[in-house]
């Protein structure tokens, strides 16, 4: 019997470059397995493992739930998918590994039985807005249990196990090294660390210190043959390049990554204002106009587009509410005909440190405003609705005309368009566009339309809402550059040329080198093998 399997794995990070997070990592053995080089033929999907499959996967020590426990297994899987939308599919079985060696164990089971395995939830968390993680006739790796943090004693670096989520990542780099130090990272806290950084990563931080993966200084990865490797620049360079924007569960299972910690500001001030329909569409064009050309690299900027043609911005800065109103001014957003005084509104700014300012950022996905608010995953899916969404990067200016049909698309479809700025003078923009995977390092901002619903009656207007928005912007965003951490496949008429641009050609490459069976191949938005014609 041949069976299919769809793995939530995860990246592993070099043990020669990396603090132990429980006993050294030398001291865990790497697993030398045998190279198949045969292409592994993806089956129907049949209700229960096969005798010697769950034999092997049982061998291994960790927990596994399978299909004797129907219950269980869809509790342990497609109920734990945060796109409730595509919450139908349920994998042959979940196997919850707690180190690189069991995730390796269990590929060599797969891969002997005849099965794919796929990456995690956490890996391509994003991709669980299209059910990719969780697939009927499949074997999930689930690396929930691969969640540890460890600082450097020198505070420099921390190592994340794959199977983290952000809250957990953000908690304890603030509690084993203080206020001090932070993470390149986002704001939802139930996002997990290796899916946020393999496609790439955006952070308040971003225009300081650049994507989240730029901050990547090694990961280890298990293999499509089983293999534990080190990816860094100067190890593997190809693979570590890959792993910055490929996306997950293209080359291989992340368990690890070394990340660069980075010193924060003492005092962080953020504020939000609110501009009237009159004024939207000016501000927007000074906003590209003046102000992602002028803005300081220590200053965040989110704009959401709302029904009626009004417009919320808000801004987050490393120094006092003093340092963001001067900031503001020079920026031309005080004493303007949007904001006519020379101070922000009263009770719309608020100083705090770092790690309170992500807290707040988490808003309703944190039921309290305590830090440990953060490690609250459970509360996030409680949370979970139907949604859809799609991104687009911009490399120049939009037109006024383009805001005011989305506006109007807004008005007629209940969507929300979310505008992320990356700025002239982002660290964003100091590789090559070619240096990693992350292909568009050009742009200027990230565009996002997305609609929520909490009722299945509505389910059918999602897609259409979005669409609405992506008729008004595709003729203006040739090849229409996408954004990984929100993965559609239907981006465009070539989502990998979305998704990828003109790097798509040498990831194929590398997916050849590191994957020539296709092994990891289990979705329709894999990076396909070299050799492959693609349609």
């Amino acid at each position: 019997m041949r069976v299919k399997v769809s793995a939530l794995i995860t990246l592993v990070v070099a043990r020669s470059l990396v603090p132990a997070l429980c006993g050294p990592l030398k001291s865990l053995p790497v697993p030398t397995l045998p190279h198949a080089t045969a292409q592994v033929t993806v089956a129907a999907g049949t209700p229960q493992l096969g005798a010697a499959l769950r034999s092997c996967l049982a061998a291994i020590g960790c927990r596994l739930v399978d299909g004797s426990n129907p219950a269980a297994l869809r509790a342990a899987s497609s109920d734990r998918l945060w796109a409730k939308l595509h919450s139908t599919q349920v994998p042959l079985a979940v196997v919850f590994p707690r180190s690189a060696d069991q995730v390796a164990k269990a590929v060599k089971c797969a891969r002997n039985a005849g099965v794919k395995v796929t990456a995690s939830m956490l890996q391509i968390w994003r991709r669980q807005l299209l059910g990719y993680s969780v697939r009927a006739g499949t074997i999930t790796i689930d690396l929930t249990e691969l969640d540890r943090a460890a600082v450097a004693a020198n505070k420099a670096t921390v190592v994340v196990e794959a199977g983290a989520l952000l809250g957990r990542a953000y908690y304890e780099v603030w509690r084993q090294a203080g206020e001090g130090y932070g993470l390149v990272a986002g704001t939802c806290p139930n996002v997990g660390v290796a899916g946020h950084i393999l496609a790439g990563g955006f952070s308040y931080l971003s225009p300081q210190f650049g994507l989240s993966c730029d901050s990547l200084l090694s990961l280890e990865m298990v293999t499509a043959d089983g293999q534990v490797v080190t990816a860094a620049r100067s190890q593997n360079p190809d693979l570590f390049a890959a792993s910055c924007g490929g996306g997950g569960g293209n080359f291989g299972i992340a368990t690890r990554f070394l990340l660069k910690l980075h010193r924060v500001a003492r005092t962080y001030t953020q504020a939000s204002v609110e501009i009237d329909a009159e004024h939207g569409l000016d501000f927007l064009m000074h906003w590209q106009s003046k102000i992602l050309a002028a803005a300081s690299p220590s200053l965040f900027c989110e704009i959401n587009l709302r029904s009626r043609g009004r417009v919320s911005v808000h801004f987050a800065m490393a120094g006092n509410s003093l340092a963001l109103k001067s900031e503001l001014r020079q920026l031309g957003v005080l004493n303007s005909p949007w904001l006519p005084g020379s101070s922000l509104p009263q009770g719309s700014v608020q100083e705090l440190s770092w790690i309170k300012l992500m807290v707040e950022a988490a808003g309703s996905k944190a039921p309290n405003h305590t830090v440990e608010a953060l490690l609250d995953s459970a509360y996030a899916l409680s949370q979970r609705d139907y949604f859809t969404e799609k991104s687009w990067f911009v490399s120049k200016a939009l037109p006024r005309q383009a805001f005011a049909d989305i506006v109007t698309a807004i008005e007629a479809a209940g969507a929300v368009v979310t505008l992320n700025s990356i700025a002239l003078r982002s660290a964003v923009h100091r590789q090559a566009s070619n240096a990693t995977a992350f292909p568009w390092r050009n742009a200027i901002y990230r565009l996002k339309a997305a609609r929520h619903t909490e009722k299945e009656g509505e389910i059918p207007l999602l897609d259409k809402a979005v669409q609405k928005v992506q008729k008004v912007v595709a003729p203006l965003l040739p090849g229409q550059p996408a954004y990984l951490g929100y993965v559609d496949g239907e981006a465009s008429a070539d989502p990998l040329l979305s998704y990828y641009g003109s790097n798509l050609g040498w990831l194929q490459r590398v997916k050849s080198r590191w994957d020539p069976s296709g092994f990891f191949s289990t979705t329709p938005l894999a990076i396909p093998l070299a050799s492959s014609t693609r349609n």
